[in-house]
């Protein structure tokens, strides 16, 4: 596996570990913040975390991922 994948499979597993929470308030959080950065609904972010694999994730998503992720200290991703 390439760095860039690698990078990659790390932060889909840490945003699927936001949807695997009982928390629906981080994952609604989340999931309005991805929506509004990628101009996509809810539904088609979801679908997309659930289905992507590191060689399919589309770059876009993946810097807004990075960007919540690291960005939002009031959301609890543990």
């Amino acid at each position: 596996m390439d760095l860039d994948a690698y990078f990659k499979s790390i932060t889909l597993q840490e945003v699927r570990n936001i949807f695997t929470q009982n928390d629906l308030g981080n994952k609604a959080e989340f999931l309005q913040l991805a929506s509004e950065r990628l101009n996509k609904a809810p539904y088609e972010i979801e679908s997309s975390i659930k289905n992507d694999t590191p060689d399919t994730m589309d770059l876009n998503e993946y810097g807004v991922y990075i960007e919540i992720l690291g960005r939002t200290p009031e959301l609890s991703f543990d």
